[in-house]
């Protein structure tokens, strides 16, 4: 059974609160790894239309209900996360290739 593009939109704004979260939480996670959409796509086996749906709020074009998507963003960004820099506090020694450059 097919459902109508206003039916499919009523049921996505059911979830839409917790769909902007993940939507806002994956724009900080894209801007903060320098990932590009396309690629975040791919790493959880999406198209990267898809996730440009997801992206602009548009995802109601492609699917009635989009949990799946937000649980496959949630799982990758919780599985890897945005890493610190580690701040050495060791002391750098210079070694002979460094001083032959």
């Amino acid at each position: 059974m097919a459902l109508s593009y206003a039916v499919r939109r009523q049921l996505l704004e059911a979830s839409l609160p917790e769909a902007t979260e993940v939507r806002l939480e994956l724009q900080d996670y894209l801007a903060g790894t320098g990932m590009t959409p396309p690629d975040f796509a791919r790493r959880i086996n999406y198209a990267r239309e898809t996730v440009y749906q997801f992206l602009n709020g548009h995802y109601s074009r492609i699917s009635s209900n989009d949990g799946l998507i937000r649980t496959a963003i949630r799982d990758f960004i919780a599985a890897h996360p945005i890493a610190t820099p580690v701040i050495s506090s060791g002391k750098l020694y210079e070694t002979e290739n460094a001083r032959l450059l």
